[in-house]
């Protein structure tokens, strides 16, 4: 059985269990990533980035249906996942709105296709608005108008409430945005 000698470890290892074992100079995948991380200069890490990398795409993203721009600077991009992308409704919506989005809005789609970013789809809404006005589809949808209108008539009274209250608000802001 032939032997050799991890460079990063130092340990002494099988090469007849490696795949490749003359080209083999470490004991296994640890040491080899350890090898590539230390060897790898900026330049060669740079060739495979952005526009060097074969699978390039000019910085557009598609996700679950949305959109999504190359921004790393844009407040609103992401800070772990896909590090620097941001939805393009919320871009389009800031340019419609006059202002950027606070932390708190979302654009949300009227015809509900998440690739339609055209300002007459999109409207401004709060997250607790959003996940408010989504529940009550998924509810008429599931239940049914008649037996939904019946949870909201036998809700808790502050239930129903905010209730009323969100949704006064929802139609005031669709009036003023139109």
């Amino acid at each position: 059985m032939k032997t050799g000698v991890c460079v990063v470890c130092k340990k002494e290892f099988l090469r007849e269990r490696l795949r490749r074992p003359v080209d083999r100079t470490t004991c296994g995948v640890v040491c080899r990533n350890i090898l590539i991380a230390t060897t790898r200069t900026s330049e060669s890490y740079d060739a495979v980035r952005g526009a060097g990398n074969p699978n390039w795409n000019g910085g557009v993203l598609h996700s679950h249906g949305y959109t999504y721009l190359l921004m790393p600077e844009h407040p609103r991009a992401f800070k772990k996942g896909n590090v620097g992308y941001v939805k393009r409704a919320d871009l389009v919506l800031a340019e419609k709105i006059g202002r950027p989005l606070a932390d708190d809005e979302i654009a949300h789609h009227k015809n509900y296709n998440r690739a339609d970013d055209s300002p007459e789809n999109l409207v401004l809404m709060t997250e607790k608005e959003h996940s408010l006005m989504h529940l009550q589809d998924a509810s008429r949808a599931r239940w049914g108008d008649k037996l939904h209108e019946n949870i909201v008539q036998n809700a808790s009274p502050s239930y129903v409430g905010s209730l009323n209250e969100e949704l006064d608000n929802q139609e005031f802001n669709e009036a003023s945005n139109e």
